[in-house]
């Protein structure tokens, strides 16, 4: 869900990661998305995103679609960090409603010196803030390479290790080589 999307606006912008309270995070982006308007900042922002994704649950025998966040107590901004961007955000936000501290921190993206470093770019397209789309499939750029070595997670060879031999980018599969 977007609350800002000035697409126009994002020369020099990095993504970082906000932590709010858990469950309201929809709010917690309406509510910052408002402050930043009216603070006259929104220059300094292209797009403000919580992730989300639908699933679909069985209820008495019914099938209901249901939208949740893909992660619980964090949303995502795109903004060129400004000295009274990032003072607004390091000061954190109130619930108009109940008063409460909506958001505390970048986590772990804050040294002492409360300087903020921006999410990597293999993560904002791991986490699909930005990607290339062709012919309505989303591609992202593989976290490994040819002839790396990586570990199986997953199915009857879980947990041997070997080679990377090729990466289908269009499939999603990718072929590795291990001895057993």
């Amino acid at each position: 869900m977007n609350f800002i999307n000035n697409p126009d606006n994002s020369s020099g912008h990095y993504w970082y990661v906000i932590q709010s309270v858990n469950g309201k995070e929809k709010l917690v982006a309406e509510t910052l998305s408002s402050k930043i308007i009216a603070e006259n900042l929104s220059d300094s922002v292209s797009a403000i995103r919580v992730i989300e994704e639908t699933i679909q649950e069985n209820r008495k025998g019914r099938i209901v679609s249901k939208t949740r966040s893909k992660f619980p107590g964090y949303f995502y901004i795109k903004a060129h960090l400004s000295t009274d961007l990032k003072n607004l955000l390091l000061d954190g936000l109130n619930d108009p409603k109940t008063g409460r501290f909506l958001f505390t921190k970048f986590p772990g993206l804050t040294n002492r010196k409360n300087q903020v470093f921006p999410l990597p770019k293999n993560e904002v397209l791991r986490l699909g803030l930005e990607s290339t789309k062709v012919d309505s499939k989303t591609i992202v750029e593989p976290l490994f390479s040819i002839n790396d070595m990586v570990r199986i997670i997953d199915g009857p060879f879980n947990s041997y290790v070997g080679k990377l031999k090729t990466i289908d980018t269009t499939h999603n599969s990718a072929e590795v080589e291990f001895s057993i």
